[in-house]
């Protein structure tokens, strides 16, 4: 009995007929059913800047910023459900009311759908931003948006000279451990 084998040519037309195939599926950006549309975290007409964002743990996500509403630098955050809906205040929660130079936001997770925030601040600085010597600032805010620190953050570090590049990272009991250099 005579086999025939199936040509290498013909086995490798239909392999890359199905590999170079174009395969059409519609695609949709994740929250805004319109795909040139961001779903907005914010609305306010002054500038957002320094943003970043943790997972809360349940599908959505925690968003910090830098806000520069009515003319004052401050902290502000917003949670989004998987749906990509604001589950706190309009246009985000203040995380720290203090007026004045911040930079280089980080946000870790509690665990819990809460968030840590930290950023380098220079309240305590006379000649900013001159000669910027940042301290290291934080807050903790809960699942619901409840600020749980002090309005203006609590003082990680504010040894003399400038304390820069704060990073963080949760730990296994629901806090969080700061770094800096």
């Amino acid at each position: 009995m005579k086999t025939k084998n199936f040509p290498f040519s013909l086995y490798c037309f239909v392999l890359a007929t199905f590999l170079f195939v174009p395969v059409t599926l519609q695609l949709n950006a994740q929250w805004s059913s319109d795909a040139t549309v961001n779903t907005a975290v914010c609305k306010q007409s002054d500038a957002q800047d320094g943003s970043c964002a943790v997972s809360d743990g349940q599908g959505g996500v925690i968003v910090a910023w830098l806000d520069n509403r009515d003319s004052k630098r401050r902290v502000y955050a917003q949670r989004l459900s998987p749906a990509g809906v604001a589950q706190w205040t309009a246009d985000g929660v203040l995380i720290c009311s203090q007026d004045g130079g911040k930079q280089d936001l980080v946000i870790v997770g509690d665990g819990s759908g809460g968030a840590f925030v930290a950023w380098q601040d220079y309240r305590n600085d006379a000649d900013y931003p001159a000669t910027p010597e940042g301290d290291i600032y934080a807050q903790y805010i809960d699942a619901s948006g409840n600020v749980k620190w002090a309005g203006i953050g609590v003082p990680i570090c504010t040894a003399t000279w400038n304390q820069s590049f704060p990073a963080a990272v949760s730990e296994p009991s629901g806090g969080a451990i700061f770094t800096w250099m």
